[in-house]
């Protein structure tokens, strides 16, 4: 719905806002060596078992459990060595009575053995081989479709392509794969303070990093992003460069000018544009005046010029959007949400409620969070370490030991 005024709305109205404009996924073909991270758009059912065939789980050597049975230190049995196979090779004859094949890891096990004697534990004397126990039948022994069954499905549409899922599609057959096309993303950055990272520092301006950033956060996606460069807060030259990237991209990032000052433009070139503004206003902190519109089938992020406030909004806000674009649920296209116990205690002095950088670790079987600092919006310092947001409710004060929701960071879809 189109918001007119600026109305702070909670994190889940707004993220529902956004969702509600996810398009359905579009249907691109890469090759296989290039859909870790892409989005599944196919079902993947298994067409044979795995393994496909009796196979040996370690080095050894694969004999009758009953030619053993009554092996023992002092009686032991000899079985003739009738094979020697490399992985990949087969014993092609029934195992006869009192004989043995010794084979590799992964081998196709002889037909008529049902155990193995692990290689370490074998005592070779010639072309025979000592067994000196009895051997369970099974050992060792991996039957056909133990892992999968023919007929299983093993991928939906859906699904995050992660390393293991690659395996699977590489094992049964998929050279190319059907997925979801990622956006074309976009990054433009306003304020005329801002310095090239390589210009010399004078009174008043300050170099230039949330392209950086954004970027940085884009390509951990596993993509790229067009950076449009700075442009200076003058209505007419933003209103052209935001027009123009729009032709270009689904999704346009900028940060800056998006406060109430005379200079703050953001909001109005989203107008102007023909955006439909989500929001411009949110109840919680950092980033209070984030501005989302949407035209055309194409989304903006109006972040804040505060690093802080730029960093958490792309988590909160741009990375859910562009995942489910690719084909992802919102659900699963959300950082992990867990319970996490404070180590620090930390005064109850919030108007509103904050997604404060924080970082976590696992400890005594639980995880455990704490703050990285103060908590100033336009801080670089607590970006470095951080590997999570801890939100922490208004107004409460909050002892050592409360349990506070936290995003973790560092987790992939899942």
């Amino acid at each position: 719905m189109p918001v007119t005024e600026r109305t702070p709305i909670p994190y889940e109205e707004a993220l529902a806002r956004i969702v509600a404009h996810v398009p359905p996924p579009k249907p691109v073909e890469v090759p296989l060596a290039e859909a870790a991270g892409r989005v599944f758009l196919d079902t993947l059912v298994a067409d044979f078992s795995l393994p496909p065939f009796r196979r040996a789980g370690a080095d050894g050597f694969a004999l009758r459990s009953r030619d053993v049975e009554k092996a023992s230190p002092d009686r032991p049995v000899r079985l003739r060595i009738v094979a020697e196979l490399a992985a990949g090779r087969t014993y092609d004859a029934p195992l006869g009575a009192g004989e043995a094949v010794r084979l590799m890891t992964g081998t196709a096990f002889p037909e008529g053995a049902d155990t193995l004697l692990r290689l370490e534990d074998g005592e070779v004397e010639g072309d025979t081989l000592v067994v000196r126990r009895p051997l369970p039948p099974g050992r060792d022994v991996f039957e056909a479709g133990e892992d999968i069954r023919q007929g299983e499905v093993l991928l939906r549409p859906g699904d995050f392509l992660t390393p293991g899922a690659i395996s699977v599609l590489a094992t049964f057959g998929r050279t190319r794969v059907r997925v979801g096309r990622r956006p074309r993303i976009g990054i433009l950055v306003t304020g005329d303070e801002l310095l090239a990272p390589d210009e010399p520092l004078v009174l008043g301006k300050i170099r230039e990093s949330n392209s950086f950033m954004l970027g940085a956060q884009v390509a951990m996606l596993g993509m790229g992003a067009h950076v449009y460069g700075v442009v200076p807060d003058e209505r007419e030259l933003l209103y052209a460069r935001v027009r123009s990237a729009l032709e270009e991209v689904d999704v346009l990032i900028t940060t800056g000018g998006v406060a109430v000052g005379d200079y703050d433009l953001i909001p109005e070139t989203f107008r102007r544009v023909g955006g439909e503004i989500l929001f411009d206003r949110l109840a919680f902190r950092p980033g209070q005046l984030t501005t989302v519109a949407h035209v055309d089938g194409r989304m903006l992020f109006g972040l804040s010029g505060n690093p802080g406030a730029a960093f958490v909004g792309f988590y909160i806000f741009v990375r859910p959007y562009v995942l489910a674009y690719m084909g992802l649920s919102p659900e699963r296209a959300l950082h992990p949400r867990v319970p996490a116990v404070l180590e620090e205690a930390i005064p109850g002095r919030r108007r509103l409620p904050v997604y404060a950088r924080g970082c976590y670790r696992w400890e005594g079987g639980r995880i455990v969070a704490r703050t990285l600092g103060p908590d100033s919006s336009s801080y670089l310092s607590t970006l470095v370490r951080a590997n999570a947001l801890l939100y922490l409710p208004a107004g409460e004060d909050l002892p050592a030991g409360t349990e506070v929701e936290t995003v973790l960071l560092d987790v992939a879809p899942h």
